[in-house]
This record gives structure tokens, sequence and C-alpha cells, in this order.
């Protein structure tokens, strides 16, 4: 008896702990970054690099994220193309942009902090140092 108690006790914490168990429960997930692609036309609206803010660098920059995996950076007078990769598990989105030395500051492996339809906050996996990559949908 004191078994079949202990378990219908130890039943009842779990549920407790879980909430709501039932199929239409959706999780809570405050960095919204499971399924959402980047595609589309972006542009940055936070940067900060080590220890300065440096947004200023890509003003009047567009980005377009092709859902090919290719990245055109432009600014109406100068294109430049790279590429991007989220991996599978979405935690990262990789970019990869040359031919400017203010765009090869975005190249690197962004770790994912949040991706919506409209935002996507990235930073840097190195925890030597503080990089920020905030972009915003057009």
């Amino acid at each position: 008896m004191k078994k079949l108690i202990f378990f219908a006790f130890t039943i009842s914490v779990l549920f407790t702990a879980c909430g709501n168990l039932d199929d239409d429960a959706s999780p809570s997930n405050s960095n919204s970054n499971n399924s959402t692609t980047p595609a589309g036309s972006w542009k940055v609206t936070w940067f900060w690099d080590k220890d300065k803010e440096e947004t200023h660098k890509f003003s009047g920059y567009s980005f377009e994220f092709e859902s090919s995996g290719n990245l055109v950076a432009t600014n109406g007078s100068n294109t430049f193309n790279g590429t991007w990769s989220k991996n599978s598990s979405s935690s990262k989105l990789t970019i990869n942009i040359t031919g400017s030395d203010a765009l090869d500051e975005m190249t690197d492996d962004w770790l994912l902090d949040e991706m919506t339809n409209s935002s996507i906050k990235l930073r840097d996996d190195n925890d030597e140092h503080l990089e920020e990559l905030f972009l915003e949908k057009q």
C-alpha cells in the first residue's frame, strides 16, 4: 500500500511540474528561433563589436537572405555577395560576406538568441569578447 501511495504521489508531482500535458498545449519559448528562416530583406539595427557600438558601419545597407543560402548586401551603389546558413538545431546562424571591411565584420558563426519573422538577435560564440548583431525585417 505504501508503494502505491508513493507511486501516486510521484505521478502527481510530475504532472504538476510539467504543467498541462494535453496535445493542445504548446510550449513557451522566449527565444522564438525554432523553424523561422531569415529569408527576405533585412537591415542592421545594432552592432556591438567588443567594446563599442558600430551600427553606423551598416547604415544604408539592405541584406537579402535568399532561400538558396545566398546573401546579397547592397547600399544602392555597392553590392557584395556572400552566404548564410542555419544549423539543424537552430542555435547558430553562419554568415559569410566579403569585399568590404565593414561587412567582413558580419562574417561569423553567430549564436541565435532570437529569431522571429521581424527580428534576428545574434551574439558571437566567443566568450572572450562581446559581439552582438541585431537585424530587423524591412
